[in-house]
């Protein structure tokens, strides 16, 4: 009883019993357990919430980097519209050439890198094997296609987008293939006053020349071979004879050919070359007998080369079906409409481009922002312009031998590197253009309704194609290596696919 009531006094003066203490212990142990779970809770709860938003991160990184991606192939199907790259570059791209690449570009905190090679869904791998080696022109799908640049084939345009740590990779199947015109100068008629050079580079006339003994005609027209001129449904023209096998590897020497006649001056009164044919004598300026390789529709067969000349063709005969032959696309090469909305197009959104009225008002813009046409375009009205397209839209109503630009500007030089070729599409719509000066241009003329004029000495590398052509200096029309091998790509026939990620 006595220790009971000591305890009790114990208990009432606050001094722990051993039960309380206990008791105080397992609270106390309660406590750090609980603490501990809501630790571990608590950096879970974080570590989830740190790889939740890392995760998101990495996606909105990701989605930016596919948009990053798809900016580089829009960037990449412009450069071909634009003509940074040749036909033939691109149709040996990945194969015995290496891929073809645009420039490393930004859009604010991400990069693209963009480029082209032949695609073939039959074979394996479908596209050249990567890195790049002289090696991939003999393993699929470089084997087997096609070197014609009229040939519809198939290219991939692979893309690849960077966000940070975000990388995606896409890519387009496009067909691509050459706009079906073909090189050289055509035109109805052509008449020269001059002294003009024709460098590698043949005169195709549904019509009559004047002044041959004024044209100097030098080398071999890279773009036919003899077949292409001599050779019709197996045969030679105005014979029965087979046509030979070398026919079909040689190239043509540049040279006349007109459905009418060649005059060898301006004075018809003075008789035409053809007839009489052959005239050894009608190339002054030029390689010696080169123009024994004229034709005309007055021609006839040829026994016999030219003193100091080697070779000679079968005939001198040159009618309408063999420029119908040679051009496809009627008897003066035309672009469908398509193409001429293809190239405007390109002209308004990057070149340069007028819509011109009857009474002569116009509206032009230049890279989309407005532009007032001068009297002669000139170097400084195409500052910062590289590979672009001229589209000179006058309204039908007038004659358009009797209107057009005048152009004095350099633009090139051409070249099978992206970042140095500089090309140029003057496009003239009911009009013509008058070359002045003596500067440059690679690139084409295209006025199959209007005059092509040469004033001064300049120099012409591509293809001309004009309803009439005079010639009033000594100017230069040529076809060099570098533009045989990279027709300017604005005429090119180029249809994207769909994209998608090749790397998910």
């Amino acid at each position: 009883m006595m220790r009971t009531n000591a305890r009790l006094r114990r208990m009432a003066q606050g001094a722990p019993s051993s039960y309380t203490a206990d008791q105080r212990g397992i609270a106390m142990l309660t406590v750090l357990f609980i603490g501990a779970a809501l630790t571990v809770a608590a950096t879970t709860a974080s570590f989830m919430a740190i790889r939740g938003l890392k995760a998101q991160t990495n996606d909105v990184r990701g989605t930016q980097a596919v948009s990053y991606a798809e900016a580089g192939l829009q960037r990449y199907l412009n450069a071909l519209s634009l003509g940074s790259f040749g036909i033939n570059s691109i149709i040996n791209a990945g194969c015995s050439v290496a891929p073809l690449t645009i420039p490393q570009g930004t859009v604010g905190t991400g990069s693209y890198t963009a480029q082209l090679t032949v695609y073939n869904p039959a074979t394996t791998p479908q596209i050249p094997p990567s890195p790049w080696s002289a090696a991939n022109a003999s393993q699929p799908p470089c084997t087997g296609r096609s070197t014609s640049t009229l040939a519809t084939q198939l290219y991939a345009v692979t893309s690849t987008g960077v966000s940070g740590t975000g990388t995606r990779l896409i890519r387009s199947v496009v067909t691509i293939s050459g706009s079906g015109l073909p090189t050289g100068v055509y035109v109805r008629t052509m008449n020269v006053n001059g002294n003009p050079a024709f460098n590698n580079i043949s005169v195709f006339a549904n019509g009559d020349v004047y002044g041959r003994e004024k044209m100097a005609f030098t080398g071999t027209d890279p773009q036919y071979k003899l077949a292409d001129v001599y050779c019709s449904a197996g045969k030679i023209v105005n014979t029965a004879t087979t046509c030979p096998a070398s026919y079909s590897t040689t190239q043509i020497p540049a040279a006349v050919h007109a459905t009418g006649t060649i005059y060898a001056t301006t004075n018809i009164k003075k008789g035409g070359e053809h007839p009489p044919n052959p005239n050894c004598n009608a190339n002054p300026g030029g390689t010696t007998g080169q123009s024994l390789w004229d034709g005309s529709g007055a021609g006839g067969t040829v026994a016999a080369g030219c003193t100091g000349q080697t070779g000679f063709p079968p005939t001198s005969k040159f009618s309408a079906t063999d420029i119908n032959r040679i051009t496809a696309r009627q008897t003066l090469p035309q672009l469908t409409e398509a193409e001429y909305n293809s190239l405007k197009s390109s002209a308004q959104a990057s070149g340069l481009y007028c819509s011109i009225t009857t009474a002569g008002v116009s509206t032009c813009t230049k890279q989309g922002s407005s532009w007032a046409l001068p009297s002669v375009i000139n170097d400084g009205d195409i500052t910062g312009l590289s590979n672009f397209v001229v589209y000179m839209d006058y309204a039908p109503g007038n004659n358009p031998l009797n209107q057009g630009i005048k152009w004095n500007a350099t633009v090139g030089p051409c070249s099978s590197t992206a970042s140095l070729n500089h090309s140029v599409v003057i496009v003239v719509r009911n009009g013509g253009v008058t070359f002045r000066g003596g500067g440059y241009m690679y690139g084409s003329v295209v006025t199959p309704d209007g005059v092509v004029d040469s004033a001064g000495g300049y120099t012409v590398n591509g293809s001309i194609i004009a309803s009439q052509m005079q010639i009033r200096g000594n100017a230069t029309f040529q076809i060099d290596a570098c533009a045989s091998a990279n027709l300017a790509a604005p005429l090119l026939n180029v249809t994207a696919g769909h994209w998608s990620e090749v790397d998910r």
